[in-house]
């Protein structure tokens, strides 16, 4: 799944907007590129079921993990023009809309 993005340049800074309804926060990971040029927004809708154990009391005890999840994977990837600064990056998520503010790195040499 590929969530729907809106990039806008304004003061020096990338505001980046993702939709992602019905996820939560600690359902993304926000990554950026070592050369400062692309943003990686990752994660999963829906909840995991939880772990089972299995196993049979008259016998030494095993422990058999289950993980089921129910959900999809999303994720997407945005080349911005120009580096960014990511010691001055924020990001936020409210009403189903990540958002992700960077600030231009200055351009090398200067």
């Amino acid at each position: 799944v590929r969530p729907r993005a809106d990039v806008r340049e304004q003061d020096g800074k990338y505001t980046i907007e993702i939709e992602l309804p019905g996820v939560r926060k600690e359902e993304v990971v926000v990554r950026v590129s070592t050369d400062g040029k692309c943003i990686e927004v990752e994660g999963m809708t829906g909840k995991e079921a939880g772990n089972e154990a299995e196993g049979d009391e008259e016998q030494v005890p095993v422990e058999i993990e289950r993980v089921l999840v129910r959900g999809t994977t999303f994720a997407r990837t945005i080349r911005l023009p120009r580096r960014v600064n990511i010691g001055s990056s924020e990001a936020w998520m409210k009403d189903g809309v990540l958002t992700i503010k960077l600030e231009k790195a200055e351009p090398e040499g200067t």
